[in-house]
């Protein structure tokens, strides 16, 4: 079977596929989504384009315009999928095979080769979480009443979102393994197959409380300290459902007149600069003494809690006058572990990190206070825990005290909580106005009931940032 690219300008999409196929176009609506959220996407089909010589262009063109799609395909199915791609180093892979597979149950009963079904590397990727695999073309396409003239349409147009869980673990690519995900949609006509995989990033849901080890859950009669914390444990493979509407005579949602004819080449600034108002700010103070109790300083850790890549923690020590415990130094440094993880509860370290460091000597009854700042690298990995890795990041302390003539270390290590913030990359990107009737689906501009099949209240942006997509891939030049 032939391998052609069908879109060089994506290098995020790969196709396999033999020739005289309808042309194939695959649009997310964001590069990341986050965990909780839904993945957007538009599956854009035309008439494959000529490529025959001047001689019989005229033939060619006039075959482009009369092609009918509805008569050339044969199926065409979407699913989005979570694969894990293993180190063979720190885990035996077929174990992992015998537990979730290279394919998904739910996608392994489409008829389609299996060699467009597996992932890359198979032999070291399985599969832990999938949607149905929903057929297309059998979905009734949006209209006003009056029957569509399939002669006048030149495209097929659908539009899907999956919902992602939280309880899935966030994109990683570790020493441990690679946890990637995609959007791959499945054409078949009479004679041809083709997949399209295109690769999508998901990121740590700031909005959600920080996730927790299973080693670190308290049993028995002890509750979780707090029980709107999430934990990925060992579960198995994963189901989800994939929605869809077929909108080949319109866009996914309203377009104004304001935003077809919008204004480029020009630099916008979308970002709205506000400050949310009943949130608590990440500040922590810590009463440090010795073994007896005695006080030697007080720690106030700022921005500790949950860091994001880039992000700065400040540290500061408060040195209170005639204190009985003399402290003569400080050291802070900011550490970051990998470990593989395995079936009967053991783990080993495949990776450290350190991020930065600090110290500073301390004259006893003159210093009053100490105030530092690390840096996490914009490399940093993500807090994660899952059956098969786990990272961590914490700020480890030390400082250096003297009682009874003896120098003495006391240590404390701060757990930090790493993930990606939305904010400034993502929401501002596709904030919109509030302009009436600016987010009219397109049944509701037809004045036709919601479709209960596709639910698209809480998506309106990514409808909209599709829709301008199409607007630009479909205008005539």
């Amino acid at each position: 079977m032939d391998t052609n690219a069908m879109n060089d300008d994506d290098p995020m999409t790969t196709t396999r596929t033999r020739s005289f196929m309808p042309d194939v176009q695959v649009f997310l609506s964001r590069p990341a989504y986050h965990l909780g959220g839904a993945v957007v996407g538009t599956i854009l089909i035309q008439p494959s384009r000529p490529t025959s010589s001047s001689s019989s262009s005229s033939s060619s063109s006039s075959s482009y315009r009369k092609e009918n799609l509805r008569e050339t395909l044969k199926s065409v199915v979407v699913y989005v999928a979570g694969f894990c791609r293993i180190n063979p180093r720190w885990h035996k892979v077929t174990d992992y095979q015998r537990l979730y597979g290279n394919i998904h149950p739910s996608i392994g009963q489409i008829d389609f080769d299996d060699d467009l079904l597996s992932p890359p590397s198979a032999e070291e990727t399985v599969c832990f979480w999938a949607t149905n695999g929903l057929e297309l073309l059998t979905l009734k396409e949006r209209s006003n009443g009056k029957a569509l003239d399939e002669n006048e349409i030149n495209l097929v147009a659908f539009t899907f979102r999956a919902d992602i869980p939280l309880d899935l673990p966030h994109s990683n690519d570790s020493t441990t393994c690679r946890y990637h995900y995609t959007a791959d949609v499945l054409i078949q006509t009479a004679t041809q197959q083709r997949v399209i995989k295109t690769m999508f990033q998901v990121w740590a849901n700031p909005e959600e409380p920080p996730r927790m080890p299973v080693s670190q859950q308290l049993v028995g009669n002890h509750p979780l300290r707090d029980r709107k914390q999430i934990v990925i444990s060992g579960a198995r493979v994963k189901f989800g459902t994939i929605y869809a509407m077929a909108h080949s005579n319109g866009w996914p949602c309203h377009l104004s007149a304001t935003e077809i004819h919008r204004p480029k080449g020009q630099m916008t600034v979308a970002q709205k600069h506000r400050r949310r108002r009943g949130e608590d700010d990440d500040v922590q103070t810590i009463r440090v003494s010795n073994e007896q109790g005695l006080l030697v300083c007080v720690l106030t850790v700022i921005g500790g809690a949950k860091v994001t890549p880039g992000s700065l923690i400040h540290l500061q020590w408060d040195f209170v006058e005639d204190v009985e415990i003399p402290c003569y130094q400080i050291a802070a440094c900011l550490t970051g572990e990998e470990y593989a993880m395995y079936e009967n509860g053991k783990k080993t370290r495949t990776q450290s990190y350190i991020f930065d460091t600090c110290h500073e000597w301390i004259d006893p009854g003159l210093t009053k206070r100490i105030s530092k700042t690390m840096l996490l690298s914009m490399d940093s990995p993500c807090t994660l825990y899952t059956d098969i890795m786990e990272f961590s990041l914490h700020c480890q302390i030390d400082i250096t005290i003297k009682e009874k003539n003896e120098y003495k270390n006391l240590r404390l290590e701060l757990p930090c909580h790493v993930l990606q913030c939305l904010e400034d990359k993502m929401k501002a990107a596709l904030d919109v106005d509030d302009e009436e009737n600016e987010h009219l689906s397109l049944s509701e501009l037809l004045g036709l009931p919601p479709d209960p099949n596709f639910p698209q209240d809480d998506i309106t942006a990514d409808l909209k940032s599709l829709a301008l997509v199409m607007e630009d891939r479909l205008r005539p030049k």
